[in-house]
């Protein structure tokens, strides 16, 4: 019996050392064996895709049919209707009720005021009858019916002396009233402001005639007496292209 007890013993002293042994190697199952697995990665982030701006085209939108949408605007009814655009007649010639005497220059030329040199294309010759022309009359004709759209007058003597520097348009009397015919009927106009150019007509609308009939109904005053004259330097007419 005594032997036994030993062999207990040195069995119990065996047990105890195994059990020490695995307590620090971290063998033991009861505290979970081996090594501890490595912990999992996270998850991935996740980024939403970016969405770009739309870009603006020039094709216009359409509707559900894919037709363009047409325009709604309204015309102007007051809007300024758009001029005739016509090309220059040409005068075949020209008659008048009277012309002022010829006169001669300051260098001794002799200087004419025939109804000629109102559509003679040059601004320093004129068409003159003296006094304020109250009854006078000028008419351009054409060798053929033209549609007239346009008619303008230079409604004074646009001469400046060469010879003496004297202004002829300043010194004699000015247009500012005027009626004209043609094709039976006649208007009437008034001229302000600048002058010394040529000066529109109101025609109403195209009108197809072989001849213009002007006469002066009002002038300016004259600025000196040798001025007491009435003028038109030049006649331009426009006709339907």
């Amino acid at each position: 019996m005594k032997n036994f007890r030993i062999a207990a013993g040195g069995i119990s002293a065996i047990v105890a050392i195994v059990v020490l042994i695995a307590l620090l190697t971290g063998d033991d199952a009861s505290l979970g064996g081996g090594e501890a697995p490595p912990p999992e990665p996270p998850p991935p982030e996740t980024t939403a895709p970016a969405t770009e701006a739309p870009v603006p085209t020039d094709t216009p939108t359409t509707d559900s049919t894919g037709t363009p949408p047409t325009s709604t605007e309204t015309p102007d009814p007051f809007a300024t209707p758009t001029p005739i655009v016509g090309v220059p007649v040409t005068i075949s010639r020209a008659v008048a009720s009277g012309s002022a005497p010829n006169v001669t220059g300051a260098g001794g030329e002799t200087i004419t005021y025939g109804p000629e040199l109102a559509i003679d294309g040059r601004n320093d010759t004129a068409w003159c009858v003296p006094g304020p022309g109250l009854g006078e009359f000028i008419t351009v004709k054409f060798n053929q019916p033209v549609s007239v759209t346009r008619i303008e007058i230079l409604p004074g003597y646009d001469k400046i002396d060469g010879y003496t520097g004297q202004d002829r348009f300043e010194e004699n009397r000015k247009i500012t009233d005027v009626t004209y015919g043609l094709r039976g009927a006649v208007y009437g106009d008034h001229f302000s402001g600048n002058l010394r150019r040529l000066n529109p007509l109101n025609l109403p609308e195209a009108t197809s005639t072989k001849f213009i009939k002007i006469e002066p109904q009002a002038t300016t005053e004259p600025t000196r007496p040798s001025g007491d004259y009435t003028c038109i330097s030049e006649i331009a007419v426009e006709g339907a292209g």
